[in-house]
């Protein structure tokens, strides 16, 4: 597991970092391109997901492993939102959770979400329509949220 995990963060670490050095890239792009980076990262890796959940779910999982994973992905989204007015309800806790559940929840849960009409998540045009969504989804909140005029 911890073999598993280390390699699947350090992929994770170097991609945010990447993401981070594209000096010509807005905050907004940059939670855009985490967006698409975490998208992508489970629909090519979707046991990660399966692991991680599994492991939260023990009562003696790999919690704290699986913790620094996620704050490692907090503190990229919170770098960006550094530029916007986060006040309540567009907080950086509020956002990381609304993007996580609107990306993992469908990934974790499309093999009983296979009834709704678009056969969510099994057909190319499904995950396209999702992702898209995803990113409107970011940037209704964010033109609701002022930028930091100092």
């Amino acid at each position: 597991f911890d073999a598993v995990v280390k390699r699947v963060y350090t992929q994770q670490r170097d991609a945010l970092r990447a993401i981070q050095l594209k000096a010509d890239l807005q905050p907004r792009e940059r939670i855009h391109k985490l967006i698409d980076f975490y998208w992508d990262f489970l629909e090519q890796h979707p046991e990660v997901l399966y692991l991680s959940l599994h492991e939260v779910a023990r009562p003696d999982g790999q919690h704290a492993i699986i913790s620094q994973q996620n704050h490692m992905i907090f503190e990229f989204l919170n770098a960006q939102m550094k530029s916007f007015q986060t006040e309540f309800p567009t907080t950086v806790e509020h956002m990381f959770l609304s993007i996580a559940g609107a990306i993992t929840y469908p990934f974790a849960n499309a093999r009983v979400l296979t009834r709704l009409e678009d056969h969510y998540l099994t057909s190319e045009e499904a995950k396209s329509k999702r992702r898209e969504h995803v990113h409107w989804l970011l940037d209704l909140v964010l033109d609701q949220v002022p930028l930091e005029t100092t």
